[in-house]
């Protein structure tokens, strides 16, 4: 029978009365393509009604209808079973089926008219109020494509549910209430260990309480039924997590990277000019041991701003290079390769480097043991002779497959991942599946950064500060979040700060070729142009030593991990740092609260945690760049994604037949997870 459902759900939603190829191809559009995905559309709110009950608010009710009068407004005077006279308001022309002395069921929002009197405007025909609901009905309210109305769409609810296979029935089979959930054979230790599995009810009593609650409905995220869908969806993305790593994670012994001295290393830490920090020390130390290690290395480097995560990095690629294997990098963005590309010259003389940043453009020796570049890496045209080491910077920035496609240049070539993005330690287990971690702290450094909070209406009084930072040499970063926007963009403040610095101000977005971003940094590092009005293309990586002052529009849009990293481009060197974080319109409890901490708080992965308690675990996770699912029903700080992880291992260890399946059914492809073979 299970095998039934899940072909069920799998179902084309134009197989529904109602729906038909046309209207089907308008919802698959919209990712509406099968019964699962109908039914996974949760309501956006519930809307209580009382039958032919007339009050202020929204209304359910029976009226035989007039004849309209008026032309604008269309007014329809109609009268309840009880003779209530209610006026219908039309400001287009209401459609044929509101013919004069019918009767119908109606529903929408009725106020009181001038008169004193009922009216509803532009209310929705409705079918009869059904007979098993005596006094009150809760409608569920969607938000669905033009053209569809939320009655549609829940008489299609209704059919899926009307014909469910199963009643019984859940995708996890430990939770399937049908199979002897709680027999006496498992152990109460297993019983009290699997909480959400204790918890779970079955698919079709979770959707029909969505759907169509008998009750008021909990519009907490807590809900029996939401938890129990929350539950599978979770099992399902860590089950997909752990065979994406162990795709990613190929068969066969790696190169062995072991190099015949360490002078070349040597030279360059001196170069460097510091001491490598204790965890920097930890870090390189495993890391060059793995090197050595026919068993392919799969790290994260995890680490704050300012950390020296890049550093680590190219100790690493030249160990490997000085093994006679070759060593890549691929970073996310021209001006961070570029960045790390002049870093590796001015440090490394004995040792050639290629850059390659598209086709046809390569700097460098084409046979050099060091290559950098940006995802033109992974043309087909950039082959590798003997590829030992893969370095992703940024990786969550790289989905799955362009990180598979840089490995699979190499016979099972180390990987090491950067991330700029600090990661709670609570969450580590969650996010880097059977990767092996190593946190960086940030360097001490006794350079002082200082952050303000100040509304935007203050903008003018900024002019000073920005001066007393150019008669001192220095540079300003100004970040708007669009480019485009009368007010926010940054075509608007770079008119705006040109009249007030005449040719000393640059423009820089995601719109300009590459040729332009690099000279926008250029003149920005040289002093050329000391003032950079920018997007947050400038936040992960740009080095200008002499940038002291940050100032960032509307900083209520932005995580707080975001503006912490943003924060971390000034004060990097021996220049004192400066933060403002300005905000206009309101500003509530939260956003107060939130700019607050990050005035008080310079700590990455204190700031990354709170982040995930009030906003998500978007910055931390990177679902959409990682290739992972869209989440359906959890939130994303959900306690879940850590208690079900557990779940997920039973899951492969006792049940690997409904693998398969269970990732399909949250649109995880095999072709995806498989990509490695």
């Amino acid at each position: 029978m299970t095998g039934t459902v899940w072909t069920f759900l799998q179902t084309k939603v134009q197989w529904i009365p109602g729906v038909g190829p046309l209207l089907g191809r308008r919802l698959s559009d919209v990712g509406i393509s099968t019964f699962f995905d109908l039914l996974s559309c949760l309501p956006k709110q519930y809307t209580f009604y009382q039958k032919n009950a007339l009050s202020h608010g929204p209304v359910y009710i029976e009226l035989t209808l007039g004849i309209k009068v008026g032309r604008n407004p269309w007014v329809i005077p109609c009268t309840m079973a009880n003779g209530t006279a209610v006026s219908l308001i039309f400001f287009q022309s209401p459609k044929p089926f509101w013919a004069p002395r019918s009767r119908m069921w109606i529903k929408g929002n009725a106020t009181y008219s001038a008169n004193g009197g009922h009216q509803i405007v532009h209310p929705d025909r409705s079918d009869p109020w059904p007979e098993w609901d005596k006094q009150t009905m809760i409608v569920s309210e969607y938000a669905l494509p033009k053209g569809i109305k939320s009655a549609r769409f829940s008489k299609w609810i209704h059919h899926i549910l009307d014909h469910w296979p199963d009643q019984s029935w859940s995708p996890i089979p430990e939770h399937n209430t049908s199979q002897g959930e709680t027999s006496q054979h498992n152990t109460s230790q297993e019983t009290q260990h699997n909480t959400s599995q204790a918890q779970a009810l079955p698919w079709y009593t979770c959707f029909l309480n969505a759907h169509f609650p008998s009750d008021t409905p909990m519009t907490q995220d807590h809900a029996p039924w939401r938890r129990t869908l929350a539950t599978a969806e979770w099992i399902a993305k860590h089950v997909a997590s752990t065979q994406w790593h162990h795709a990613e994670r190929f068969q066969g012994p790696a190169p062995l990277c072991i190099p015949q001295n360490t002078t070349i290393q040597d030279g360059f830490l001196r170069a460097f000019g510091h001491d490598l920090t204790p965890t920097q020390q930890v870090a390189w130390a495993t890391i060059g041991q793995e090197l050595c290690n026919e068993k392919p290395m799969m790290r994260l480097l995890n680490g704050d701003v300012g950390s020296g995560k890049t550093l680590v990095a190219f100790l690493a690629m030249i160990q490997v290079a000085a093994s006679g294997k070759q060593a890549c990098l691929m970073a996310p963005t021209e001006t961070l390769i570029r960045q790390h590309f002049a870093s590796l010259q001015r440090w490394l003389n004995h040792i050639p480097v290629q850059l390659i940043l598209g086709k046809g453009i390569r700097i460098g020796r084409s046979d050099a043991p060091i290559i950098l570049g940006t995802h033109a890496l992974l043309y087909d045209s950039v082959q590798f002779n003997n590829l030992g080491l893969v370095v992703i910077d940024e990786q969550q920035r790289f989905g799955v497959q362009q990180r598979l496609s840089l490995s699979q240049k190499g016979h099972n070539p180390h990987v090491l991942f950067l991330s700029a993005t600090p990661i709670p330690r609570t969450f580590q287990r969650l996010i880097c599946a059977d990767m092996d971690v190593s946190v960086l702290e940030k360097r001490p450094s006794a350079i002082p950064l200082t952050s303000y909070v100040i509304s935007a209406e203050k903008i003018a009084d900024l002019r000073p500060w920005i001066q007393k930072c150019l008669d001192r040499k220095e540079c300003v970063y100004w970040v708007c979040p669009s480019i485009d926007d009368e007010v926010l963009g940054v075509q608007h403040r770079y008119t705006y700060w040109q009249k007030v610095f005449p040719g000393q101000v640059g423009i820089l977005h995601g719109r300009l070729n590459a040729q332009e971003k690099q000279d926008a940094i250029s003149a920005f590092s040289s002093g050329t142009h000391p003032i950079l009005v920018t997007t947050t293309v400038i936040e992960v990586g740009v080095h200008v030593s002499q940038a002291s002052t940050m100032i960032i529009e509307e900083s209520t849009r932005f995580g707080l991990s975001q503006l912490h990293q943003l924060r971390g481009r000034v004060g990097r060197d021996s220049t004192p740092g400066h933060c403002f974080f300005l905000y206009s319109g309101s500003f509530n409890q939260t956003a107060r609260q939130r700019l607050q901490f990050m005035r008080t708080c310079q700590d990455g992965f204190k700031i990354a945690e709170q982040d995930w308690l009030w906003r998500g675990s978007g910055t931390l996770l990177g679902t959409e760049q990682s290739g992972h699912g869209v989440m359906r029903f959890s939130q994303k700080e959900d306690p879940l994604a850590l208690s079900t992880m557990d779940d997920a291992q039973r899951l492969l260890t006792r049940n690997p037949h409904t693998i398969a399946p269970l990732l399909a059914l949250f649109g995880y492809k095999k072709s995806d997870i498989l990509a490695a073979g």
